[in-house]
Protein backbone atom coordinates (compact mmCIF):
# COMPACT_ATOMS: atom_id res chain seq x y z
CA UNK A 1 0.00 0.00 0.00
CA UNK A 2 2.89 2.10 0.76
CA UNK A 3 4.21 1.92 -3.09
CA UNK A 4 1.47 2.57 -4.31
CA UNK A 5 0.66 5.67 -2.53
CA UNK A 6 3.95 7.12 -3.28
CA UNK A 7 3.07 6.02 -7.10
CA UNK A 8 -0.33 8.40 -6.74
CA UNK A 9 -2.53 5.71 -6.07
CA UNK A 10 -5.63 6.35 -4.09
CA UNK A 11 -6.29 3.49 -1.33
CA UNK A 12 -9.90 3.78 0.16
CA UNK A 13 -10.20 1.68 3.10
CA UNK A 14 -13.93 0.22 4.20
CA UNK A 15 -15.54 1.46 1.43
CA UNK A 16 -19.05 -1.12 0.30
CA UNK A 17 -17.96 -1.39 -3.39
CA UNK A 18 -21.71 -2.33 -5.15
CA UNK A 19 -20.35 -3.00 -8.81
CA UNK A 20 -17.44 -2.37 -11.27
CA UNK A 21 -18.45 -0.16 -14.05
CA UNK A 22 -16.65 -0.91 -17.80
CA UNK A 23 -17.13 0.93 -21.01
CA UNK A 24 -15.86 -0.71 -24.20
CA UNK A 25 -14.46 -3.79 -22.42
CA UNK A 26 -11.81 -2.07 -20.01
CA UNK A 27 -12.67 -1.61 -16.35
CA UNK A 28 -13.28 3.02 -15.90
CA UNK A 29 -13.77 2.65 -12.03
CA UNK A 30 -16.31 1.38 -9.72
CA UNK A 31 -19.31 2.37 -7.12
CA UNK A 32 -18.53 2.73 -3.61
CA UNK A 33 -21.28 4.13 -0.96
CA UNK A 34 -23.38 4.82 -3.56
CA UNK A 35 -20.43 7.37 -5.37
CA UNK A 36 -19.00 7.01 -8.34
CA UNK A 37 -15.19 6.71 -8.59
CA UNK A 38 -13.18 6.51 -11.99
CA UNK A 39 -10.13 5.02 -11.71
CA UNK A 40 -7.66 3.39 -14.76
CA UNK A 41 -6.59 0.99 -12.54
CA UNK A 42 -8.48 -0.97 -10.18
CA UNK A 43 -6.79 -3.61 -7.69
CA UNK A 44 -9.24 -6.43 -6.91
CA UNK A 45 -9.06 -7.11 -2.83
CA UNK A 46 -12.46 -8.50 -2.03
CA UNK A 47 -11.41 -11.15 -0.80
CA UNK A 48 -14.57 -13.56 -0.86
CA UNK A 49 -16.62 -10.88 -2.50
CA UNK A 50 -14.73 -10.87 -5.05
CA UNK A 51 -16.11 -13.32 -7.13
CA UNK A 52 -19.53 -11.45 -6.77
CA UNK A 53 -18.69 -8.43 -8.00
CA UNK A 54 -16.73 -9.29 -11.55
CA UNK A 55 -19.30 -11.76 -12.05
CA UNK A 56 -21.25 -9.05 -13.82
CA UNK A 57 -18.64 -8.13 -15.93
CA UNK A 58 -17.69 -11.19 -17.43
CA UNK A 59 -14.88 -12.22 -15.77
CA UNK A 60 -14.97 -15.66 -14.12
CA UNK A 61 -13.24 -16.68 -10.65
CA UNK A 62 -12.18 -19.31 -9.72
CA UNK A 63 -12.59 -18.86 -6.19
CA UNK A 64 -15.13 -20.68 -3.74
CA UNK A 65 -15.47 -20.50 -0.22
CA UNK A 66 -13.87 -23.36 1.76
CA UNK A 67 -12.92 -24.76 5.09
CA UNK A 68 -9.06 -25.10 5.36
CA UNK A 69 -7.98 -28.70 6.16
CA UNK A 70 -4.74 -30.10 8.28
CA UNK A 71 -3.68 -33.28 8.47
CA UNK A 72 -0.67 -33.86 11.18
CA UNK A 73 0.83 -37.29 10.93
CA UNK A 74 3.88 -39.03 12.69
CA UNK A 75 5.86 -39.62 9.78
CA UNK A 76 8.33 -42.27 11.21
CA UNK A 77 5.10 -44.25 13.02
CA UNK A 78 3.58 -44.05 8.95
CA UNK A 79 7.11 -45.17 7.50
CA UNK A 80 7.32 -47.91 9.77
CA UNK A 81 4.12 -49.31 8.68
CA UNK A 82 5.30 -49.81 5.40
Amino acid sequence: AKGARIAGATIRESATVSAIETRNGRITGVVANGEHIAADVVVMAAGLWSRALLQPIGVSLAQYPCEHMYLIADIAQALALM
